[in-house]
């Protein structure tokens, strides 16, 4: 017994620091002599930015690429104001800096509080917004956290800048003569762009009717989507304090030995144990790695920062699009951006060779929470869901595409929310929320979607809107909302069906899928005397049971979609 005793104690959960070192190790004295890199700022002012494929960290993802890419601007040329900023000749200034600062710590943040402050960080401009950036600077946070964590910890951030530059725009200067002669050589239209799909173009380059948008795809691989137009390098180092709850459950067993036949001996046992694991994880990006950084060593931090004039980093830049410089090209290079991004989902493993709607959705996987916040799961986003309040009156919030959860930034009261996620973040569902007639926009029709209302006997329905029309039509009943998704009307096809079903208490009730269709979204509201419940139908499954017990359940609706 003894022994099992040891052996539990073992199991006792222990707190412990993860390190993450985004840094080289401190030169050796025969490296004093290392060239600055902080004198040539200019060697990133002016250069092209691949927003699809980069990651401005430049330490996390498949292939940390930091996403820097050729020279555009020529900026070379110098002469210094009376503020003592360099402003070029041709249009880019720089400027020395010499300050530390360090950002108020955060209790109770989240992931979502630090992509907020890397975003402020690293911005990007143009009709692509920061969608693009949030997708690559998400890597970093999930490829660091640990597998258990809580939804809350602590952010620490220290700067310190040795340079800054930047461009004046409109650009008036020069241009590079290379960038110049490639961009006359990039197609006016992508033509053969509706049979040289992501999927096909990922296979065979070199067809026929990807030349066009294979020209677009090697410039954007040499010069970017984007243009460095102001960045400021130096280096921080970021702390990320979480703190895990733990539960360790574990059935351990022991040797039998031999005992009076008036004697009963236990021979294994369950070892039940409640702990706290802390979690500390620090990046460095820039300078060398000092020891010490770790413990917030005040002697550590000075040589790191010392370090930087050698192996300076960026750590705050904009990127502007490049329809700026590409004159009457600028229409097809957003086109072709978006071929690029697709591209990039082909190549995360998403297919986008889509005939159908229902193509789509077998690519989703649905998520419902009670609790006001639904997360996908690993390395997908968000491509359309909703979030309503559990009381009446009802009120209803359409998700933001492409986030890694689905809450409403609206809503204040409990909410029930229904998230379809899907990975890359290749593509999103246009959604709308409302709660009166409302049609889709531009030329697109309903796809699916739901009107949810209170009847003239005061019960909970729910109807399917009619796919193919523009609108849902009159809501039947008072207080209700409605929710739908509108697509191109090409992509419409009868391979899925929406099922609705309500059922009273004490009913029983199940949803068919007709063969050989499975249940790709799905999910049940529950309503009893004061507010709502969902739950979700299980995927790829033919049915999905709705019961509406006497205890918790005054009566209940369900929405189906089978394809």
């Amino acid at each position: 017994m003894g022994v099992c005793l040891k052996l539990s104690m073992l199991l006792a959960l222990a707190g412990f620091v993860e390190t993450r070192q985004i840094a080289a190790a401190h030169p050796s004295a025969g490296h004093k002599h290392l060239q600055s890199d902080a004198r040539n700022i200019k060697n990133y002012v002016g250069i092209g930015y691949d927003a699809v494929f980069g990651n401005p960290l430049g330490a996390s993802g498949p292939s940390n690429d930091s996403g820097y890419r050729n020279l555009i601007v020529e900026s070379h040329k110098s002469a210094i104001d009376k503020q003592s900023n360099k402003p070029q000749s041709n249009g880019v200034w720089n400027r020395e800096l010499a300050t530390c600062w360090r950002s108020d710590s955060r209790e109770g943040a989240g992931d979502d509080d630090l992509m907020r402050d890397l975003q402020n960080e690293f911005q990007l401009e143009g009709a692509e917004s920061n969608e693009l950036l949030e997708a690559n600077l998400r890597y970093a946070i999930g490829d660091s956290e640990p597998k258990e964590k809580s939804g809350k910890y602590t952010i620490a951030k220290s700067f310190c800048a040795t340079k800054e530059g930047g461009i004046i725009l409109p650009f008036k200067g020069n241009l590079s003569p290379l960038f110049v002669k490639d961009v006359g050589n990039l197609p006016n239209e992508l033509t053969g762009i509706k049979t040289c799909t992501p999927d096909v173009y990922v296979v065979e380059p070199s067809n026929k009717d990807c030349e066009a948008i294979n020209k677009w795809v090697q410039f954007f691989r040499r010069y970017g989507t984007h243009i460095t137009s102001h960045i400021v390098v130096g280096g921080q180092i970021i702390f990320i304090d979480r703190a895990v709850n733990q539960v360790v459950s574990t059935a351990i067993g022991c040797d039998k030995v031999a005992s009076p036949k008036n004697v009963s001996i236990y021979h294994g046992f369950k070892s039940v144990m409640k702990g706290r694991r802390e979690s500390r994880q620090m990046w460095v990006i820039g300078g060398f790695y000092v020891k010490g950084l770790e413990s917030n060593d005040l002697r550590a931090l000075k040589l790191w920062a010392r370090s930087l004039s050698q192996r300076p980093m960026p750590i705050r830049a904009t990127f502007t699009s490049l329809d700026h410089f590409l004159g009457d090209k600028a229409k097809t290079y957003h086109e072709a951006m978006q071929f690029y991004r697709n591209f990039q989902s082909v190549a995360n493993g998403h297919s986008l060779n889509y005939r159908t709607f229902s193509q789509m959705l077998r690519e989703t996987v649905t998520v419902t929470t009670n609790n006001g916040i639904a997360r996908c799961p690993a390395n997908m986003a968000v491509v359309a869901g909703f979030s309503v309040t559990k009381r009446d009156p009802m009120r209803i919030d359409t998700c933001i595409p492409s986030r890694p959860f689905c809450a409403s930034d609206v809503l204040r009261e409990d909410t029930i929310v229904v998230a379809l996620c899907a990975k890359g973040g290749g593509f999103t569902m246009t959604a709308i929320e409302s709660t009166e007639l409302r049609a889709c926009p531009d030329d697109l029709v309903v796809a699916f979607g739901f009107q949810l209302y209170i009847d003239e006997s005061y019960s909970l329905q729910l109807t399917a809107c009619p796919p193919g029309r523009v609108d849902c039509g009159i809501m039947p009943g008072k207080r209700g909302v409605e929710w739908k998704v509108c697509t191109r009307r090409n992509l419409l096809d009868s391979s899925f069906a929406p099922i609705t079903t309500g059922a009273k208490v004490g009913d029983w009730k199940l949803v068919q899928c007709n063969d050989p269709q499975k249940i790709v979204l799905g999910f049940i509201l529950k309503r009893n005397y004061t507010k709502s419940e969902i739950s979700d139908c299980r995927p790829n499954m033919a049915t999905c049971a709705i019961a509406c017990s006497v205890r918790g359940c005054k009566e209940a609706v369900s929405y189906t979609i089978c394809a």
